[in-house]
């Protein structure tokens, strides 16, 4: 049989690089987290850089001058997220162009954060141009074209050499998306206005032991709980999808996930928002609360934001056209599961339960119930003290009763 030729190395001695920033977006449920780890190659960081190599964009992490704007963890997406690397160019000059000789390294004042907040805006040119972004390797649609689907990157634009992507980035946006149900939206919103300012978060996140001198001040710039888009708002119905929408600087390690759960718990009504309030005024809340953490599969990174000298994103058509038909596929897809989910509840409300004495209400919230029935009125029982009912007509603070606990919904503050 004929012999198998040898991919022939990529010459990398005569190749331009350029620094660019890369805008991309992922879906996290099916992904270990954003940051590359050892354990695992299935993180959004690992897939990214193998689909460089594979395009010889990238010739090795050594020579990448690479800096990331936010990590996400486990199961989390990002709407919108930022890194910074230096890639195989076509261009011999223009903004970002570094010739094969180099510098390849980031100096170290450019690591630091001192540098990055003392700088004025505007203090050199940085903005790209058209010209800037003309002429140049289609980055997108090769890096996109062996992705994952879950992962696309969206646009890119050329940067000055020295860019850091993490220090550069004057603020940070996460939504996290949750269901109506029993909440009191209104209590949540009030709640959220008290996390508002700088304030000491280190009960409202989780503790890195690697970082024992860390300080866990934070700003929070704003705090809003709105309606998601595309949600029904028929009402009170229950079903209605809202958005935490939260803004600031930085943030601790599952600090937005910790802010959610205990607002979820003051709309649920077992704390109050001032008692929220507390939890990040060390005077009146000495040790940190018991409570469980919220979901990863409801937070996005939504957008991040850098000074408009320093970025300015321009999606091709061409390129932009194919990621939203990928992004339509999974939508569509998704949906399609939620109408399968949602055929199943509602067969499940149309089903006849036997109520009996002993279906009594397991905590103070459900014993407001005068029937087991919506009317008021007890339904007729047999000779064995059962009636029998259609589950979607049994009152809601009943049914509330015997439900578990759900994540976030009881906060126990220790004395």
């Amino acid at each position: 049989g004929k012999k198998e030729k040898k991919a022939r190395a990529f010459d990398w001695s005569n190749s331009y690089r350029r620094q660019v920033a890369l805008q991309f977006s992922y879906v996290g449920w099916d992904h270990m987290g954003f940051a590359s780890q050892e354990s695992t190659e299935n993180t959004v960081e690992e897939h990214l850089f193998k689909a460089m190599f594979k395009t010889c964009l990238l010739e090795n992490k050594d020579r990448a001058c690479y800096s990331r704007c936010a990590r996400t963890d486990k199961g989390v997406s990002a709407m919108c997220n930022v890194v910074s690397i230096r890639l195989r160019s076509k261009r011999t000059k223009g903004l970002g162009v570094v010739p094969p000789e180099g510098p390849h390294e980031m100096s170290e004042e450019c690591k630091d954060r001192a540098y990055w907040l003392g700088r004025e805006v505007g203090e050199e040119h940085c903005g790209c141009t058209d010209e800037d972004l003309e002429e140049e390797l289609p980055y997108v649609s090769m890096i996109n074209s062996v992705l994952p689907p879950t992962i696309r990157v969206i646009a890119w634009c050329p940067v000055i050499p020295s860019f850091n992507a993490r220090f550069a980035c004057r603020a940070r946006r996460y939504h996290y998306f949750f269901v109506r149900g029993d909440l009191d939206v209104s209590s949540m919103r009030e709640a959220a206005k008290l996390l508002v300012g700088e304030h000491d978060f280190r009960h409202l996140c989780k503790v890195d032991p690697s970082k024992p001198n860390m300080t866990f001040v934070r700003r929070i710039l704003r705090f809003d709980i709105g309606p998601a888009p595309g949600s029904s708002l028929q009402g009170s119905n229950i079903n209605d999808t809202f958005v935490m929408d939260v803004e600031a600087s930085a943030f601790l390690w599952h600090q937005v996930r910790a802010m959610a759960a205990v607002l979820m718990s003051c709309g649920r009504g077992d704390i109050t928002p001032s008692q929220v309030g507390s939890i990040v005024d060390l005077s009146q809340c000495k040790a940190k609360p018991h409570y469980m953490i919220a979901t990863d599969d409801a937070l996005v990174l939504h957008s991040v934001l850098f000074p408009n000298d320093l970025v300015r994103f321009r999606p091709e058509f061409a390129a932009h056209a194919r990621t939203n038909s990928v992004v339509e596929g999974m939508c569509a897809q998704q949906c399609a599961r939620a109408a399968l989910v949602r055929g199943m509840l509602e067969g499940m409300q149309q089903r006849e339960v036997s109520v009996t004495s002993k279906d009594k209400p397991r905590h103070k919230k459900g014993q407001a119930a005068a029937s087991a029935a919506g009317s008021g009125e007890e339904p007729p029982q047999d000779r064995h003290g059962s009636s029998r009912v259609l589950f979607s007509e049994i009152a809601r603070d009943k049914v509330i009763a015997f439900a578990p606990v759900a994540a976030g919904s009881v906060v126990v503050f220790h004395d």
